[in-house]
């Protein structure tokens, strides 16, 4: 009887312990995923900072056209002929749908907590023999 109960509370403890061995390699997983979503949403920022600055650059080639067109022969036709001959180019804008909470940027980690993160998952895999 005694026998039994210790071997009962040994696969307890044993339950226990892989429980938490699963929650501390949930906890580096989310440390992962943060670190991955971080970066690409760094990525998406860059990608479009850099579109809005290639349509800022044509935008104003555009102006400088528009003008130069109303220069060499706006005097000759009507400003009614067509409505959208005075006008100036249409301005385009990116706007970030669906905010977050805050913000809405995710603040990056330090880099030793995500090694550290990387290190314990690996180990964790090479402990049960997954690579």
């Amino acid at each position: 009887m005694e026998k039994e109960s210790v071997f009962a509370k040994l696969q307890e403890m044993q339950q226990l312990k892989d429980f938490y061995e699963r929650y501390a390699s949930a906890y580096d997983s989310l440390i992962l995923e943060v670190e991955r979503r971080r970066a690409v949403d760094d990525r998406v920022r860059s990608i479009w900072r850099k579109a809005q600055e290639n349509v800022d650059k044509l935008l104003e080639t555009d102006r400088v056209s528009r003008e130069a067109f109303r220069q060499d022969v706006g005097e000759f036709l009507p400003t009614d002929l067509w409505a959208g001959m005075q006008g100036s180019a249409k301005k385009w804008t990116v706007v970030k749908e669906g905010e977050d909470e805050g913000d809405g940027k995710v603040q990056p980690l330090r880099r030793s907590v995500v090694e550290a993160a990387k290190e314990r998952l690996a180990r964790a895999g090479e402990s049960r023999g997954v690579r």
